[in-house]
């Protein structure tokens, strides 16, 4: 059982290293934390876990806690600028991604491997520049759909389906950039690459990456 699970680890390690980019020395490397120094699987025990995980379709062998709270989603002054049906919450990987970015749930809230066997919650929270908090009516809109039908509408937004992304050979921005055709964080983060800074899937230098989808 122990070599298994020390192999499920390096395996872990290896796909966060490898396959999605460098997690080690970027801020999602939380492995020096004191906070984080009683668990065995440091790199990647925050969000991941080898055994015992929760069952989300979009994050694999999950093992933190995920946020329930309630969100102000955004939207536009001006009407004409948001023609997407936006969500009344958070959904998808977004979700994921707030557990530990709106505040209200503690970067060492583990579950299942990763969590301590008193069961006690976490108690480190981010620092002011990673909190974006359960107000997202300033921050660039999540969780809506978008189709040939939204960039037909809005007139200022590429067909998702046959615009190419850049980011892979072929690869269209429905590809490669939506989860279910929707857009979320990681339409534009990437947790495992900081590359380019802040998470960004590319360079965003002469707003590139805004540009990839806003046709400007």
């Amino acid at each position: 059982m122990k070599i298994r699970t020390f192999i499920l680890g390096v395996a872990l390690a290896t796909l966060a290293q490898v396959s999605f980019g460098q997690i080690t020395g970027t801020p999602h490397d939380m492995s020096s934390h004191l906070w984080n120094t009683g668990t065995t699987n440091k790199l990647c025990g925050t969000c991941h876990t080898p055994h015992n995980s929760m069952t989300i379709s979009q994050a694999p062998l999950w093992s933190h806690d995920t946020t329930t709270s309630s969100y102000t989603m955004y939207t536009s002054a001006v009407s004409s600028t948001f023609n997407a049906t936006p969500g009344t919450r958070p959904d998808g990987n977004s979700k994921l991604c707030l557990s530990c970015h709106d505040g209200t749930v503690a970067l060492n809230d583990f579950i299942g491997a990763q969590a301590p066997v008193s069961g006690t919650l976490g108690t480190e929270y981010p620092g002011t520049t990673t909190l974006i908090g359960t107000n997202l009516s300033n921050d660039h809109p999540i969780s809506f759909t978008y189709d040939a039908t939204l960039a037909t509408t809005d007139g200022g937004l590429y067909n998702p389906v046959t615009t190419l992304s850049g980011l892979s050979s072929g690869g269209h921005i429905d590809d490669d950039m939506l989860y279910n055709h929707k857009m979320q964080c990681a339409s534009c983060h990437n947790p495992h690459n900081n590359t380019y800074t802040k998470f960004q899937r590319m360079s965003n230098n002469a707003s590139q990456l805004c540009l990839k989808c806003h046709n400007k």
